[in-house]
């Protein structure tokens, strides 16, 4: 029994010596940045990176899958700071921050008071932080100021969780990035010092995606066809003569978590395009009776509903203004509830899209679905 125990002893030993955790030294010939927005400095006896300007100071010749990241953040001033990780560039440009997963802190308030949606994971897709799509992935935390703040990101293949000051701030179900492994890089006005990078989890975190509770839920709209996207310009909408034509290549887009459509994944980034884009969406609904049913529709940014090509419904989703929709402008199905009229038979709901602000998506689901059939495939 006591040999026994010995080989337990000596075999947990060694995994721990062959836990690989790397302390990034924070010199600058670790590091790509540009010296005008960025410096290595000495920050209360430990050398240190000072971040000063835009841009991203990328870690050189790591690639990061699963494990461990922690490093400390002293803010210097208010505003956005985070750290990027599976992080992919193009060949000919390796400062874009094509895709990544991201976790960020929104330090806003001087006294470290609670922020709401003080911390968020977010994905780059295309180039583009889907902030504005995925609000349920941000919690409330405080950020000390003038002291330094304790990050520690536990990453499992599809799972997440991030601790700040040494409390649990999010656990993420399902990373939605589209990379499973690359750089790390961290970006943002203040100080970083003692960063780790670890192979190991340092924690029990499944590496699976948690249950999607909508999946369960038969209300949502998840059947639809798109059409391409087409430039839409600003300032300029969506009336029945705009509705595609018979000539149209339709072609299946699929639902994500949240029951999200997720245009940027699927068809462009018209935020990284800079200019206005538009797609539609089309499904079908079956109805036994003539009826009014509720839809609850979130809609980033500029939406058109249309019922076998009659106008139904128009909103903006714009964030920052008085028309933005709640929470704040977010993709949402607290965005709007729509009196959606049905026809007994067949009914072909045809949805416009249009954006041009970070993410581009579109939400469905209906308040009920008793003496209706959904989620059928378009026959026209």
């Amino acid at each position: 029994m006591k040999l026994i125990w010995t080989i337990l002893t000596l075999l947990s030993f060694h995994i721990i010596l062959t836990a690989q955790t790397d302390f990034i030294p924070m010199q600058a010939e670790n590091w790509d940045y540009n010296d005008t927005a960025a410096a290595f400095i000495i920050h209360e006896g430990s050398p240190a990176l000072s971040i000063t300007g835009p841009g991203e100071v990328i870690l050189k010749e790591r690639v990061f899958s699963e494990g461990t990241i922690e490093f400390d953040y002293y803010p210097t001033e208010l505003g956005f700071c985070g750290i990027s990780f599976r992080r992919n560039s193009p060949a000919d440009d390796p400062s874009f921050r094509e895709y990544s997963e991201y976790v960020y802190l929104r330090n806003f308030d001087p006294e470290g008071k609670m922020i709401q949606g003080g911390i968020q994971y977010a994905p780059f897709l295309r180039g583009t932080n889907l902030w504005d799509l995925l609000f349920e992935y941000e919690a409330p935390v405080r950020i000390k100021q003038n002291a330094k703040n304790h990050l520690k990101l536990v990453v499992s293949k599809q799972q997440m969780k991030v601790y700040l000051n040494n409390e649990l701030a999010l656990w993420i179900p399902e990373l939605l990035g589209e990379k499973l492994s690359g750089g790390i890089s961290l970006g943002g006005k203040g100080i970083y010092l003692n960063l780790s990078v670890s192979t190991t989890l340092t924690e029990s975190i499944p590496s699976d995606a948690g249950v999607d509770l909508t999946k369960h839920d038969m209300r949502y709209l998840r059947n639809w066809q798109h059409s391409p996207g087409t430039i839409l310009e600003t300032g300029s909408s969506i009336t029945s003569a705009d509705i595609p034509d018979s000539t149209t290549v339709w072609k299946d887009i699929p639902t994500e978590r949240f029951g999200l459509i997720n245009f940027t994944r699927h068809l462009s980034s018209p935020f990284q395009e800079r200019t206005r884009k538009v797609t539609w969406i089309k499904t079908v609904i079956e109805a036994e009776v003539d009826q009014y049913r509720k839809l609850d529709l979130g809609f980033s940014d500029d939406v058109w509903v249309f019922n076998e090509g009659y106008p139904v419904y128009l909103d903006r989703n714009t964030y920052g203004n008085p028309i933005q929709k709640q929470p704040n402008g977010r993709l949402s199905l607290e965005n709007a509830t729509v009196n959606l009229p049905l026809q007994k038979g067949s009914n072909e709901i045809m949805i416009a899209v249009a954006s041009n602000f970070f993410g581009w998506g579109c939400i469905a689901r209906l308040k009920r679905i008793d003496g209706l059939q959904i989620n059928k495939d378009s026959e026209r």
